[in-house]
């Protein structure tokens, strides 16, 4: 039987693939069947458009997969980048990466982020962009612990003894050492990364050309319980997305902790 860790995933992905591949046809308004409660024609119901609530949430599923997998690249990128360059090289280098690290786990991620988008734009990339920046300090700590830990081993003195340069040392010998915490923690910071979306479009704060969830919960958020479907399937496709990429995090951390046993 599968678990919730790669059944979930699968879920995704398969709600993302969907989205992409069904013609447009299928996600057309029916006017005649404005608000209307789920039933056999429309399994989640429709909303104030007459647009049938199931493709709604189908068709917004790629822009949260595009969202979380750019959060865990940027975050990735960014956090391994600064962890490697404060635990390798040490010094004034590491004071400020340091001092960048904890204002960014000092402050929230979400109101970080609602500034900047509110400042610099909605679109779908600079969003995850941002928010891959306000997510990137926890890599970043994860990975400068290991390059500090892994300098110190007899594996990198005979590196250096041998005379391979420190780029060598760093991207042969050091980094496929310390990138297992920092793959556990972008599965991790993707989960976080469609969750602040979410927030960001209901706010009103997305990109408006593309299908987004938080945007969807929020065009309906001011009928209250009249037309509560059209609320409550966005919410629970939002949660799915979180709960799948949290659950491929955690399976991550247990595969990478009994592959450290051997």
């Amino acid at each position: 039987m599968l678990s919730a860790s790669v059944l979930l995933p699968l879920l995704i992905l398969g709600m993302a693939l969907a989205g992409l591949l069904l013609p447009a046809s299928f996600f057309s308004p029916d006017y005649s069947a404005i608000q209307e409660a789920p039933s056999l024609a429309h399994p989640l119901g429709t909303d104030a458009l007459g647009r049938d609530v199931f493709m709604r949430v189908i068709k917004g599923a790629p822009t949260s997969l595009m969202v979380g997998a750019a959060v865990a690249f940027f975050s990735a990128v960014l956090g391994i980048a600064g962890g490697g360059a404060a635990g390798y090289l040490g010094g004034w280098v590491d004071a400020v990466i340091g001092r960048l690290t904890d204002y960014f786990l000092t402050i929230p991620p979400f109101f970080f982020v609602l500034v900047a988008v509110a400042i610099l734009g909605a679109s779908t990339f600079t969003s995850s962009l941002i928010i891959g920046i306000a997510l990137a300090a926890s890599t970043t700590r994860q990975v400068r612990a290991q390059f500090l830990t892994l300098r110190q081993r007899e594996f990198v003195a005979s590196a250096r003894l041998i005379g391979m340069s420190t780029p060598a040392i760093i991207f042969q010998e050091i980094l496929p050492n310390a990138i297992q915490p920092a793959i556990v923690q972008s599965a991790l910071n993707a989960a976080s990364g469609v969750l602040i979306h979410a927030g960001l479009g209901f706010l009103g704060l997305s990109d408006p050309n593309v299908a987004e969830w938080g945007a969807m919960i929020s065009e309906n958020f001011a009928r209250g319980l009249f037309g509560w479907w059209s609320i409550l399937a966005p919410g629970v496709a939002v949660t799915l997305f979180v709960v799948g990429l949290t659950s491929l995090g955690d399976r991550l951390n247990r595969y990478f902790d009994v592959a450290r046993r051997y």
